[in-house]
């Protein structure tokens, strides 16, 4: 990951304004802890993901879907 963020870094120097870069769950096991990892080594705040798990929780329970087979038909 080091080698990409000083790439990310070089490619910022030459003003480019945004950077767009995915993350998974392979490198750490929790995606949005590597993304935080990753803006860390950018100089970048780390980024709250307590509200977004909030919104997911409350989406989870009002959602009718229950397994993906609810989207066959």
């Amino acid at each position: 990951m080091q080698k990409w963020a000083d790439n990310i870094k070089t490619v910022r120097a030459e003003r480019i304004k945004l950077v767009i870069v995915a993350a998974n769950n392979h490198y750490a096991g929790f995606a949005p802890g590597t993304v935080n990892l990753f803006r860390n080594m950018q100089g970048l705040p780390q980024a709250d993901w307590k509200e977004e798990e909030k919104q997911e929780q409350y989406m989870a329970m009002n959602s009718k879907q229950h397994a993906l087979s609810d989207f066959l038909h």
